[in-house]
């Protein structure tokens, strides 16, 4: 099997947001077994909630999960769960009432709903004992169920995992991410500062076209910068718009 962890060419819009959630850094995938003989690698749960927090801000705002209900059945816990996030590079609308109860944005996007569940009663030695935290376990278990649809743990479902070259390309590919998140954030402060200095909003508009070809890149390379930016933006607008309706 021949796979890559480089990043890949997003010749598609389609797979923009798949390529960049797909690839899993090792450091937060651990390896696990069950009875019966099955064996996996599962990602670790915050590991994916500050990847999708990258992605598309912070949760509440950017991104979120709505639990539909809890089920207890046949000694599991059992959490129902729907996934909503708005597209990366749009700013949240206004809170709205979806159906089954769901409160989001109105340009929200929705996975799910997904079931997740947990053994209730663990063993420990020889014997059987209430596990106190079968209720939580559930609930994240079915929002990575979930976030699997958008390109979370995609290569590890693909089985790209059970190569040892992949696994170590995809090292690679988060300890350079993080080095350019790092860089790229360090630019993003750079034009945030350069926007503090502007006087009106035609100055705030024409600096911000100066930056457009650096943001272009920053975008697919370091999402949380690129985020950082957007709503920093976003405020600084909001200085002088309250003067510009005042004048009309």
């Amino acid at each position: 099997m021949t796979t890559t962890a480089n990043k890949p060419a997003q010749s598609s819009d389609n797979l923009a947001l798949w390529s960049r959630l797909s690839i899993t850094d090792p450091a937060h995938a651990k390896p696990f077994s069950r009875t019966g003989g099955f064996k996996g690698t599962a990602i670790k749960p915050m590991w994916a909630i500050r990847r999708m927090t990258e992605e598309f801000g912070s949760v509440g705002h950017g991104w979120g999960w709505v639990e539909h209900q809890h089920v207890i059945e046949n000694g599991m816990m059992f959490a129902q769960v729907s996934v909503w996030y708005v597209p990366t590079g749009q700013e949240p609308g206004m809170t709205t009432s979806y159906a089954n109860g769901i409160i989001a944005p109105a340009n929200a996007r929705f996975v799910g709903p997904q079931w997740g569940g947990t053994e209730i009663m663990m063993s420990r030695g020889d014997r059987k004992m209430a596990d106190d935290e079968s209720f939580k376990k559930s609930t994240p278990d079915a929002i990575l169920k979930c976030l699997s649809y958008l390109g979370i743990g995609a290569d590890i479902h693909m089985g790209f995992f059970d190569d040892s070259k992949y696994v170590q390309q995809a090292t690679t590919h988060h300890s350079q991410d993080a080095s350019d998140e790092d860089v790229d954030m360090k630019t993003v402060k750079g034009f945030l500062i350069q926007l503090g200095d502007c006087g009106s909003l035609d100055a705030l508009k024409a600096k911000h076209e100066t930056f457009k070809d650096s943001l272009a890149k920053i975008k697919p390379r370091s999402p949380g910068a690129y985020q950082h930016y957007i709503a920093e933006m976003g405020k600084h607008k909001a200085r002088f718009e309250p003067q510009k309706e005042a004048a009309e």
